[in-house]
């Protein structure tokens, strides 16, 4: 893809380059945010692969963004 990392950078928390894997997790995820944009998705739902769903999930989902609807809550990512 022609990716190459910027000379003399280092991750902020670990202090040390970015891994290959790490890499392409962030590829990816900006992969997934250009293509809502460029569809203009004004709601998204990303997942990770690895993704565990917890007991009453799409339940507990329903309600939070019912709760940030009704307090008309300006967000981007939650």
């Amino acid at each position: 893809m022609g990716i190459k990392m910027l000379p003399g950078y280092k991750d902020p928390y670990h202090g040390r380059p970015l891994t290959k894997g790490e890499l392409g997790c962030f590829l990816s995820h900006y992969n997934i945010w250009k293509e809502i944009v460029a569809r203009g998705l004004q709601t998204s739902l990303v997942l990770e692969d690895d993704l565990r769903f917890e007991v009453f999930f799409k339940r507990r989902l329903q309600a939070l963004l019912q709760e940030v609807t009704k307090h008309k809550l300006d967000w981007d990512l939650m």
